[in-house]
């Protein structure tokens, strides 16, 4: 007969179960996580949002179904019908829109900050404001409404990086017409 310690931990024979993961997104970063996750042991199968990515469609199996907030639910559906254990969210957009409060469950995880968090990001205008009030340093930074009242506005050189200001050179005309697209968005998950 043995007898086993109650001091000393349980030992695991078995292996951790595979987990199914669902990664949303489909940049670059995105592409580097995939490559990540496939290199991991558990991974049981990976699903992606964005198969258009080269990179992606050779490291995940396609979701096949419509990606946007709009349709969170669709996504809830897959991931119960596949048994998704983890989500990653990898661009602040859909973290903005809420992606990760949405599909987290008891029973699955999701890797991203939730909509609350991601708007440290997703909102430039609201998190300056937010750093001031809480005496965190930051750098410098104006909102503008309309592209006539920011385009006086043009800066030296910084003289440690070299880096030109807002409105140098031939990114002038860029500067602009991101100021009005930007003044139309009614949202801070708009932001990108």
């Amino acid at each position: 007969m043995t007898t086993t310690d109650p001091a000393k931990p349980a030992e695991h024979t078995t292996d951790p179960a595979p987990v199914n993961v669902l990664l949303v997104g489909g940049g670059g970063r995105e592409h580097a996580l995939a490559a990540a996750i496939c290199r991991s042991p558990r991974l049981g199968k990976l699903w992606v949002t964005h198969p258009e990515n080269p990179g992606l469609a050779g490291l995940g199996t396609p979701v096949g179904v419509p990606v946007s907030a709009a349709a969170m639910y669709r996504l809830e559906q897959l991931c119960d019908r596949e048994r998704i254990g983890l989500v990653v969210v990898g661009p602040e957009g859909p973290l903005a829109e809420g992606y990760a409060d949405k599909l987290a469950t008891p029973d699955r995880l999701v890797f991203g900050p939730r909509q609350a968090g991601a708007m440290l990001e997703a909102d430039k205008a609201w998190c300056k404001a937010l750093l001031r009030e809480a005496s965190v340093p930051t750098a410098e930074g104006r909102e503008f409404t309309d592209s006539g009242t920011a385009a006086p506005l043009r800066h030296e050189p910084d003289r440690a990086t070299g880096h030109q200001g807002l409105g140098a050179g031939r990114r002038q005309g860029r500067v602009r017409a991101g100021i009005d697209q930007g003044s139309q968005r009614r949202h801070p998950a708009d932001h990108g």
